[in-house]
């Protein structure tokens, strides 16, 4: 698996990747191959897609002769069943309807992906929140203008605009600010300030929500409040991008059935146990005593940062998944 240059947010597989995965498998389990290929600016473009009219998702493997890469997709059965969009914009994506007979994607970005299974009305969508090779409608939700006015802040990207930052003065560190900027909604202002966030406009139509607090950890566990109240639905998942950065583990929990979420779960908590930092800034304590997985902790030193927790770390590098399995 590989990222190609230019195509944000979509991961790129070899030819000997894609023709390890076991298709007939898939046909023996009664889906159907659907072939599909189209001359576009001049290249052979090819998509195939593996559907079961009764399975939650399709399996999709896209060859594209113009880039020379080949790529693979699971997609909600429910969004392909939807699919009736024709973009003619070869710098996007391309949907021939009707996908289960005759469909050609060409992926230019996630973003313009996910654009292109937009339900009918729907202006705003989720494109950072959503896994990189995954369309999934159980994690893809969509921004409406009801989500707006109940007071809900569309995310504007993952992790990418918020900061916790030190504040510096004569005396040393004076307190730490937590920073975001997001997608201006004027119905939680009022809510915001009352909290003793300062807001100001950022850009044309973000805002910049600031506040300060004695501690980096106290930063992070109120930025973990933010995001309950705020984001709700919208929250950044970050078990729906492992699973997309693993896609080996997703076709074997979403088109095979062969494990379950709780796999995902554990499997990530695992790989992340000494990674103290992402662990606070994700406020995932209570996974890792819910799964009984060891972690390296905080601690705060005097100025007000935080530092790893250390007196476990022993037990943390030894520990093997199958001990909680």
């Amino acid at each position: 698996m590989y990222k190609l240059e230019g195509f944000r947010g979509i991961n790129f597989f070899t030819k000997d990747e894609l023709d390890k995965v076991d298709t007939d498998v898939l046909i023996s389990l009664g889906y159907k191959l659907i072939e599909s290929s189209t001359i576009f600016t001049k290249v052979l473009n090819k998509t195939h897609y593996y559907y079961h009219p009764e399975k939650p998702y399709v399996y999709v493997q896209c060859y594209f002769a113009n880039i020379d890469s080949y790529t693979q997709l699971i997609i909600s059965r429910d969004i392909v069943d939807n699919l009736k969009v024709i973009k003619r914009d070869s710098n996007i994506i391309r949907i021939e309807s009707d996908c289960k007979k005759n469909a050609i994607l060409f992926v230019r970005n996630k973003e313009y992906l996910v654009r292109a299974f937009l339900p009918k009305g729907v202006r705003n969508y989720i494109s950072a929140y959503t896994g990189m090779n995954i369309i999934d409608s159980k994690s893809t939700v969509y921004y409406t203008d009801e989500m707006s006015k109940k007071g809900i802040i569309f995310p504007k990207s993952n992790q990418r605009d918020v900061s916790v930052s030190a504040k510096i003065n004569k005396s040393g560190v004076s307190c730490f600010e937590l920073r975001i900027i997001d997608k201006y909604n004027v119905h939680v202002v009022p809510r915001l300030r009352a909290q003793g966030f300062k807001v100001s406009t950022y850009q044309s139509d973000y805002f910049r929500i600031r506040k300060d607090f004695p501690s980096e950890y106290e930063a992070w566990v109120a930025y973990g409040e933010f995001q309950k109240e705020f984001y709700q639905t919208l929250r950044f998942n970050p078990f729906t991008d492992y699973l997309s950065d693993n896609f080996d583990l997703a076709y074997s929990v979403l088109i095979l059935n062969e494990r379950g979420l709780d796999d995902v779960i554990a499997s990530a908590l695992y790989v992340w146990r000494l990674d103290w930092r992402k662990i606070i800034e994700l406020n995932l304590q209570h996974l890792y005593e819910e799964y009984s997985i060891p972690y390296i902790g905080v601690e705060t030193n005097e100025s007000g940062f935080m530092i790893p927790d250390n007196s476990n770390r022993d037990e943390v590098e030894k520990y093997k998944l199958s001990d909680s399995m």
